[in-house]
């Protein structure tokens, strides 16, 4: 049996040590390699940071973005109404989700009409969607707002969204049949961790859920919009919220390609025994 060097068995204790202590004060302590699920940024190339990630077999559909944009337009208008009436809590003045991602949030609840609206994460977008399902309601087109959050309202000093059905369950425990429960033109607004870790929620969500956003059609039956917040693809997340182990935008990027998995005969005649990674 080989014995470690006792230079090395020194260092293993130290850093042993170093870790009991790091996790008394709520961190952890990962070494710096190859390995680590932390990026070295003082490592990468500047020149990652100055043009878009490629993202082979994903359609962004630009020009069907910018009709559905010019469609919600009505809707930001009025939006822009409601926040100069002082007929919302909310206000664009905040840390958490400001302009251009409340007046889309808002515009999109309106123009869609959905029956059903499940918020995964809670804060200030609950009230932007509050906000829209009152107007909804007014016009006749009244939904069901479910969130669901393992510590509710706790992001927000606006306190909590009277209309909502409130469920304090992360989203890692949410039952995927309220996913699959979205029918056409109902919303799955995702807001939680942004962090891709094992046991995670963003696991469970892009993963785990059978999600298909990239085959949603406004048009289509059957289909609800999935709305994630703070995703900057085609751009990388510059430092430092790089410097984080794992971001959501990755994950996001994998579940809006078409299916990839594919089952491949095998030379016996067999079907799906074996699966291949292809486009």
């Amino acid at each position: 049996m080989r014995v470690p060097p006792l230079r090395s068995q020194s260092r293993r204790r130290v850093h042993l040590a170093a870790q009991r202590v790091a996790r008394r004060g709520g961190f952890e302590l990962v070494r710096r390699s190859f390995y680590s699920p932390l990026p070295e940024i003082d490592r990468l190339d500047d020149a990652l940071w100055e043009g878009p990630s490629p993202m082979p077999a994903v359609d962004l559909a630009v020009d069907k973005g910018l009709e559905l944009l010019a469609q919600l337009s009505p809707w930001v208008k009025e939006f822009d109404g409601v926040m100069r009436s002082g007929a919302t809590s909310f206000s664009l003045r905040n840390e958490t989700y400001g302009s251009v991602d409340a007046e889309t949030l808002y515009a999109l609840v309106r123009h869609t009409r959905p029956a059903q609206v499940v918020e995964l994460g809670s804060g200030s977008s609950s009230h932007v969607i509050d906000t829209a399902r009152r107007r909804n309601e007014e016009d006749g087109f009244p939904f069901e707002h479910r969130v669901f959050d393992p510590y509710p309202w706790e992001a927000t000093v606006l306190g909590p969204v009277a209309g909502a059905t409130v469920v304090p369950l992360g989203a890692r425990a949410v039952d995927v049949s309220e996913f699959e429960a979205l029918g056409r033109d109902d919303i799955l607004f995702v807001d939680t961790t942004h962090t891709v870790k094992t046991g995670g929620d963003v696991n469970r969500i892009v993963l785990e859920s059978r999600l298909r956003p990239h085959q949603r059609e406004l048009a289509q039956p059957d289909r609800a919009a999935v709305h994630g917040a703070s995703l900057l693809r085609p751009r990388r997340h510059r430092p430092p919220l790089a410097c984080r182990a794992g971001t959501d935008d990755p994950s996001l990027h994998q579940l809006a390609q078409p299916q990839r998995l594919q089952p491949r005969p095998t030379p016996g005649g067999q079907s799906g025994k074996r699966l291949l990674m292809r486009y």
